[in-house]
Order: structure tokens, then sequence, then C-alpha cells
């Protein structure tokens, strides 16, 4: 038998997790761990070669990550990053015992939070039909001189250059727009100007109890990237996964 390691959460709240995370992670049984202060939510498998098996590590990050959403919306949660495994309840005590005051500090981090995540992309607009080809122009004195190319290319360049610089302005105003109203926010990605795939990614650390601020600066936000031609996505809550590995980071 193994223990999987999901999060750490207090002693005091430990009891307060609801009956339903029994069978979070593959219908393995939950099993709480408690040495002082701290307690680790944990699942018993009596497999000790899940990790081993592709379909079986997926099926586990899914409860995973489920178990720890659920105790988040109830109880403050430090999750941690699913791989670490124990082979007894000793063993995780010992965990414990040796962590005990970094645990602390990262359940301070998130105390009675939630995580958000604040998704900025390029809004997706249909396909032109593209003109038919026309025969190439040119003005007197640059014909032949490949002027014209020269000056449509420099065209194209300041029109990437200007996109750019608009898709920058939007990304502050929109942070600037969201955090007054978040306990903390903090860009999770580097902002990426390409066409496809996310612009930037926010993890926006949040009350528990969603305070109306927040709902405003959201829909204000979502305003403000459709005037610039993108798109916001806020999704949670989550267990806060980015605001806890700050706290191991500090």
């Amino acid at each position: 038998m193994i223990l999987i390691l999901h999060g750490f959460l207090r002693s005091a709240q430990s009891r307060e997790w609801p009956a339903t995370l029994m069978d979070a992670v593959e219908r393995d049984p939950a099993v709480i761990v408690q040495r002082g202060a701290v307690a680790a939510v944990l699942t018993a498998s009596a497999d000790d070669t899940v990790f081993s098996d592709p379909a079986r590590v997926e099926s586990i990050a899914l409860g995973h990550n489920r178990l720890l959403t659920i105790l988040a919306e109830a109880v403050d949660v430090a999750p941690v990053r699913l791989g670490a495994v124990y082979g007894s309840r000793k063993a995780a005590e010992t965990m414990l015992s040796q962590s005990e005051a970094a645990i602390l500090a990262r359940l301070d981090a998130v105390t009675g939070a939630v995580e958000y995540s604040a998704v900025l992309r390029a809004l997706q607009t249909p396909a032109s039909p593209k003109p038919a080809p026309s025969a190439p122009t040119a003005t007197p004195g640059e014909a032949g001189s490949g002027r014209a190319y020269l000056r449509a290319k420099g065209q194209r360049k300041r029109q990437v250059r200007d996109r750019k610089a608009a898709i920058e302005t939007a990304l502050e105003r929109v942070a600037e727009r969201l955090a007054p109203s978040a306990r903390r926010l903090k860009a999770v990605t580097q902002p990426k100007l390409g066409p496809d795939g996310p612009l930037c990614e926010f993890a926006i650390l949040q009350d528990r109890t969603l305070p109306d601020a927040f709902l405003e600066a959201i829909a204000d936000a979502k305003s403000l990237a459709e005037a610039a031609g993108l798109q916001l996505t806020v999704s949670g809550p989550w267990p806060p996964y980015a605001f806890v590995e700050e706290a191991d980071a500090a």
C-alpha cells in the first residue's frame, strides 16, 4: 500500500472536510494524517505501481484536482503537485513533524482564499475570403525598382508593431482593473503576442466568499479586453497553487 499526498490543512479544520471526498480519487479511501498544528490529505492505494500506468496517472490526477477543489471551497488548503507518496502513516507523520513550520507558512499565505484564473486570448474572428489577385501596379519612378515592395513591407511591419503595442496596453489595463479587488494578482505566464494560444494568464488570490467588487472588476476587464480585440476568460474557484508556491519561494 502507498499513501498519495494531495495537500495540507490545519489540524483544527481537518474534521470539516466533506464526506464526499471518501471516493474522490479512483474510489481509494481518503486519509487524514495529523501531527501538531497541521494535517495531510492523502489517499490510500493498494497498488504501489499506479504511477507506472499512464491511464491510471491521468485518472488519479483528475481525482487529485477534484479533491483539492472541493476542499478549497470549504477550508484552507495548501495543495501540492501530484507525485509525493509515502509507504506508511508513520512516514507521513514524520514528514509533517519535519515540515510543520513551512506548511503553516503556506496555509497562512492563503487563509480564507481560493484561486481564480484569468486568461487573455485574441478574439477568434471568421476568416475573410481572400480577394482575387490583381495585376501589380507601380507609380512612376518605382517600376522595376522594388520600392513598392519595400514600402508595403514597411507598412506591414508598422501594423504588427502597432498591434503589439495595443495588446501590451490592453494587458496592463486589464491587470490594473482586476488588481484592486483581488488579494493578490500575478502573471503566471509571460505575455505572448503571437496569433495563437493564450496571450497572458493571471492567477488571482481571492476571498472564498466572493466580493461584489471582484465580479464588477471582471465585467469591466472583459469590456476593456474586447475593446482591444481580445477575450478575457475567468475560471474558478481553484486550489491556490500559484500562491502556495510563491510562499515556498519566499
